[in-house]
């Protein structure tokens, strides 16, 4: 930063990995946008150490103040250019300092503690929603979605908080502690059912999944529980595969090595996904619901399912549609060969306590009705 900076700017730690320069400028607003730039420019370029080529990323921030600002001090400059880079994480860009950026900080950091005090509380729960072969016109498995069951407001789903768990690696302990829950959850229904053979899809994120220590803490979890390989399924999506595909290919094969399936979620929304499925031992695809929810007056989207139904037959792999919201749509994926299906119209995500045997009877129940007029072609 120094060489980039010269000898003219000041540069010092401001912090573990966040770096503070200071400039004098006779234009500080356009000084300091031309530095952000410059030093994004310069360390996009690998760095040498040792004989090896280093990547780094870079976000940067920026307060431009003059002198005749009342408030000028070094403590409110350090501030306002730590809420910009906190911004530009997000945008992938520099981004200069504004209130309102001072006032999204500070929801996000009182977000923040409310998500640490859930960790501690047990506020997370797994909300199943059930998926249904059309063959047997049954429940096969359910998909664990994670809810936070706040005291105040409620139940808040992933949308609202994601963003912010992710951001500050809240994400890893939050899905341990889900999948604990989920699996003990999950050990109780499937006694409770105990000709059925369920599978529970559980989602990981890229953090997650690339653990060094996920393949033992399953293994631990399904001895605990008393929980087989074939009952759990994880899925991953495409940003998993992106931030370290040599880590995902060992762990899929540690995974499947156990009998424990991996599926590829939220396919076709990528860039690669086609070419993840031929080079990764995938065992099930997940079709992405962009696909699904205008598949019955987009011809295009239509075509595409049919193509990637076929693709997963002929590699060995299950398809699942997600997303079924209206019985339109479910007429169309049973004419392209789709026979697994979740949504709305078959269930909601439901708390696992109220999933009971009179619960699965009354969904199945509901479900054959519409698989009967499928059948006779009132749908």
């Amino acid at each position: 930063l120094r060489v980039i900076a010269g000898k003219d700017i000041f540069v010092a730690r401001a912090g573990d990995d966040d770096f503070a320069l200071v400039l004098r400028a006779t234009d500080p607003l356009t000084d300091a946008k031309a530095m952000a730039f410059q030093l994004l420019k310069a360390m996009a370029e690998p760095l040498s150490a040792q004989g090896r080529d280093i990547s780094c990323t870079l976000s940067v921030g920026y307060s431009a103040r003059s002198a005749r600002d009342g408030d000028l001090n070094a403590e409110s400059l350090l501030r306002e250019g730590w809420t910009a880079s906190r911004a530009a994480r997000r945008s992938g860009l520099p981004r200069i300092y504004e209130r309102s950026l001072l006032i999204r900080t500070a929801l996000e950091v009182e977000l923040e503690q409310e998500l640490r005090k859930a960790l501690r509380e047990g506020q997370f729960e797994p909300h199943l929603q059930p998926i249904f072969s059309l063959d047997s016109e049954m429940i096969v498995g359910f998909e664990a979605l994670m809810r936070w069951r706040q005291p105040q407001r409620g139940i808040v789903t992933p949308v609202e908080f994601m963003g912010v768990a992710q951001r500050t690696g809240l994400i890893v302990q939050m899905g341990q502690q889900l999948l604990v829950r989920t699996l003990t959850d999950f050990a109780a229904l499937c006694r409770a059912h105990p000709r059925r053979e369920l599978t529970l899809f559980f989602n990981m994120s890229p953090p997650e999944f690339l653990r060094e220590s996920l393949v033992q803490e399953i293994t631990s979890e399904l001895a605990r529980t008393g929980l087989t390989a074939k009952h759990l399924a994880l899925e991953i999506t495409e940003n998993v595969i992106i931030e370290d595909m040599p880590k995902t290919q060992a762990n899929m094969k540690a995974l499947q090595q156990l009998g424990i399936g991996v599926h590829l979620d939220d396919l076709g929304t990528g860039y690669s996904s086609l070419n993840y499925l031929r080079v990764l031992p995938v065992d099930g695809i997940k079709l992405d619901y962009s696909f699904i929810h205008d598949i019955e007056r987009n011809h295009r989207s239509a075509a595409l399912v049919k193509a990637l139904v076929g693709l997963s037959e002929s590699l060995g792999q299950e398809a699942i549609a997600e997303g079924v919201e209206w019985e339109g749509q479910l007429h169309q994926l049973h004419a392209l060969g789709i026979t697994l299906v979740q949504g709305y119209l078959f269930a909601y995500p439901t708390p696992i306590p109220e999933i009971t045997p009179d619960w699965i009877h009354e969904k199945e129940s509901q479900a054959r009705v519409l698989f009967k007029r499928l059948a006779n072609g009132s749908i």
